[in-house]
């Protein structure tokens, strides 16, 4: 799903990862 609900969770996971690297 494609849904900018979605994309803001995806982005959310993103930066965590780059922080926590």
């Amino acid at each position: 799903m494609d849904t900018p609900t979605n994309r803001s969770i995806t982005q959310s996971q993103s930066h965590i990862d780059q922080t926590t690297l």
